[in-house]
């Protein structure tokens, strides 16, 4: 085996530390002593509840302790899909040094994160004009100021292994940078395409009892071998990245019902022209609150949130273990809940559109989009030997669980079991 796993987790976690260290050096830049545009007192209550900030609530403290607490998810992240990835690929009977460079590309996959987590508050894709968030940083740390001109946090980690050469080993093998750096590429895609269709590139005997190494080339252009150990790369690592997302919610990373989260108060179509729309009063209204408590939460005069296409509502307190909404109105639509138990694909930005989206739509979209979307079975068994679907409902606050209960129900029977024995698992949503 040409390239180690090991030597690239130490590369990764030197990378890591650099930008924790260069959130650090924020501290020391007396530029940084005072009011910081984006810090908001809710993000410095927050983070005073989780016990982050002990000697001072100065902004420049809130925002690195924000930083480095968005390092600190997706470290733990990265960590649970190596493992993960790992488990997978023994179940299907990979051979080890198939194991190893799937290794590496769980390790790489979110690399494009951390560095956009040094000088942002919030996980985005807004890589392309945000000179002014990285005006503090100095000396070795200048580099943060080079801007990344991708769309996403996938070309953003295909530059930094690629182009700037974080990882030293990885550039120094390029037979495996080529397929390790485009799986890396590709691995946010909703579906592969081209030449790279899932549909055609499965894995097959000579790729399950060959060595990876014969396989690759050192040039630029995938020959046939190649195109299949790309193909099974980004579909392995498309599948438990998804499946973390519901581990996500038993670590408290991502909650089941958020403390608060956006609502639509004028509906637009895709030309972007309002086709519905709702006088603040009727919006509060329906959501249970008056104007005024509406305008307060997302810090505006209610003439300012008149305007407003999209506001933020509070949904429950985990401090006092309260809720702020009306619980009853979380509820699943009756024609939603008809598409999904008819194995119909709904289209995320349609019912993100609708007046009676809310974040039970959501919860049952993702169910769906996520199990139906795995490409393989074994991650199928890992969901079933973990009881992660009813860890997770059991997650949901008592008075929500009735509207989530038909979602998880369905899940195990239609999406878990009867998917057959095969290496690939049979999409539901496939007639």
């Amino acid at each position: 085996m040409s390239i180690e796993p090991v030597i690239v987790e130490l590369e990764f976690h030197d990378y890591v530390r650099f930008c924790r260290d260069a959130v650090a050096s924020l501290g020391d830049n007396p530029e940084l002593q005072g009011s910081i545009p984006g810090v908001t007192a809710g993000m410095r209550k927050e983070l005073l509840a989780k016990g982050k900030i002990f000697s001072s609530a100065r902004d420049v403290d809130v925002l690195m302790a924000k930083r480095q607490e968005l390092i600190d998810v997706k470290v733990n992240h990265t960590e649970r899909v190596v493992n993960d990835i790992l488990s997978v690929a023994s179940k299907i009977g990979l051979k080890v040094d198939f194991q190893r460079v799937l290794e590496i590309v769980a390790r790489l996959h979110d690399i494009g994160r951390f560095e956009y987590a040094t000088w942002n508050t919030a996980y985005g894709e807004q890589y392309g004009n945000q000179t002014e968030k990285r005006k503090y940083f100095r000396g070795k740390y200048a580099e943060l100021l080079e801007p990344l001109a991708v769309k996403n946090h996938s070309e953003a980690g295909f530059e930094l292994l690629m182009k700037k050469g974080k990882i030293r080993s990885l550039i120094a093998r390029p037979k495996f940078a080529k397929v390790i750096g485009t799986a890396i590429l590709h691995h946010q895609d909703s579906v592969l395409k081209g030449e790279f269709s899932p549909e055609v590139n499965r894995i097959d005997d000579k790729l399950l009892h060959s060595n990876i190494e014969d396989l690759l080339r050192d040039v630029s252009t995938f020959n046939e071998a190649e195109v299949q150990v790309y193909a099974v790369l980004t579909q392995l690592i498309k599948d438990v990245d998804c499946l973390d997302i519901l581990y996500q919610h038993l670590t408290g990373e991502f909650p089941v019902i958020r403390p608060s989260t956006n609502f639509i108060k004028n509906i637009k179509n895709r030309d972007g022209e309002v086709i519905e729309k709702r006088s603040l009063k009727e919006f509060a209204e329906m959501w249970g609150f008056t104007p005024e408590e509406v305008a307060k939460f997302n810090n505006m005069t209610v003439e300012e949130a008149e305007t407003k296409d999209v506001l933020a509502l509070p949904l429950y307190d985990y401090d006092k273990d309260e809720w702020i909404m009306d619980p009853s109105k979380l509820y699943m639509p009756e024609d939603l809940k008809k598409r999904f138990f008819n194995l119909e694909r709904v289209d995320l930005q349609e019912i993100n559109k609708r007046a009676d989206w809310n974040p039970v739509v959501g919860m049952w979209w993702r169910l769906f989009q996520f199990l139906g979307n795995i490409n393989f079975t074994s991650n199928l068994e890992v969901v079933k030997e973990n009881d992660l679907l009813d860890r997770i409902y059991e997650e949901f606050p008592d008075e929500v669980k009735p509207a989530v209960k038909e979602a998880f129900d369905f899940a195990k029977e239609k999406l878990l079991n009867g998917r057959g024995t095969e290496i690939y698992a049979r999409s539901p949503f496939k007639k």
